[in-house]
C-alpha cells in the first residue's frame, strides 16, 4: 500500500521518502498435477477458479482493498460482443 503515492499515475517522476507497506500472507498452494507429464490430465477448470477466487480474497484482505467478482472476458468472448 502506498505506491501510488510514491509514484502517481501516469507521472513520470517518483516522489520519494513516502512509506509503502508490504503484507506478506500465509503461502498457499493448489493441490499437484495428477501426471507431471501431461499438467493438463485431470484438469479441473473449477477447482482452478475457485483457488483463484480465494487467491484473490486473499490479496483484498491483505490490502484492505474490497474483494470484486468480476473477470476479465476472454479475448474470444470480447471479440463476439
Amino acid at each position: 500500500m502506498g505506491t501510488v503515492e510514491v509514484q502517481p499515475v501516469n507521472s513520470n517522476f517518483m516522489r520519494p521518502f513516502k512509506t509503502v507497506t508490504i503484507r506478506f500472507g500465509k503461502p498457499m498452494r493448489m493441490d499437484g498435477v495428477v501426471n507431471p507429464d501431461d499438467p493438463m490430465e485431470g484438469h479441473d477448470h473449477t477447482q482452478c477458479r475457485a483457488f483463484t477466487d480465494q487467491l484473490m480474497r486473499e490479496i483484498a484482505r491483505l490490502s484492505e482493498r474490497e474483494y470484486v467478482d468480476d473477470y476479465v472476458p476472454s479475448r474470444s468472448a470480447a471479440q463476439a460482443a
